[in-house]
């Protein structure tokens, strides 16, 4: 478990790019450091585990961001990169973040990305067809949530891996301090899961406070789809 001043600080830096992520599309090009990133994103990368040859769907990606750096930890992965901000999802802004990686790194990144704009009920990608799916920080954001996450069961293959990370609160009714979306606690959450016909099968300890309150935690959560008996 990190030191309380490890999670205040990082709390404080992620709570400046978070807050910049959802106040205007053109800061989703940020990007760490070689020294920064094991830091800022280890325990995410270490969560998602993510194996060479799978095809992987990333709702609400904005501009692939998360999928660039995460591809200079694992390669031989095959990204659907979705969002439905025309404004974010575009292949100029890939371009860039790809090029920054490389040239910090000094090696190609050879991962392949493939862009997807979707809409609020529907990410348009194809049935059956992804290994693993990631849905970070986009929940709570919603507007059709049934119907997004009878799109994750639909895209998803059978024994495919569901990966969300969220903000959860201690109470229900607290909301996320930017966006303004209603955030969920882990109960409410995990309920709401086995109703769409996903179990738990594994989470991270929440990594940090939010907004120096420890009652804001992000948490990562492995899910599976439910078996029919």
């Amino acid at each position: 478990m990190q030191t309380i001043m490890h999670q205040y600080l990082k709390s404080v830096w992620v709570l400046g790019i978070f807050f910049s992520y959802t106040q205007c599309s053109q800061h989703y090009m940020y990007t760490y450091q070689p020294d920064e990133i094991e830091w800022a994103l280890g325990d995410d990368f270490s969560f998602i585990q993510l194996e060479a040859g799978d095809t992987v769907a990333s709702i609400g990606a904005a501009t692939g961001w998360f999928e660039v750096a995460y591809s200079t930890y694992r390669d031989s992965l095959v990204f659907y990169v979705e969002d439905i901000d025309p404004e974010s999802l575009q292949q100029k802004n890939l371009d860039k973040l790809l090029r920054f990686y490389e040239r910090k790194f000094d090696e190609p990144i050879s991962n392949t990305f493939i862009l997807q704009l979707g809409t609020e009920s529907s990410t348009k990608l194809p049935s059956n067809t992804f290994d693993k799916v990631l849905l970070r920080l986009s929940f709570h954001e919603f507007s059709e949530r049934d119907a997004m996450m009878k799109e994750v069961l639909r895209i998803l293959k059978p024994r495919g891996i569901f990966y969300m990370a969220e903000t959860l609160v201690d109470s229900t009714g607290k909301l996320e301090p930017n966006c303004g979306h209603p955030l969920l606690s882990k109960e409410d959450l995990l309920k709401d899961m086995q109703a769409y016909g996903f179990q738990e099968i594994g989470m991270s300890d929440p990594s940090y406070s939010f907004e120096e309150d420890s009652s804001y935690v992000f948490t990562m959560i492995r899910f599976q789809q439910k078996r029919s008996k």
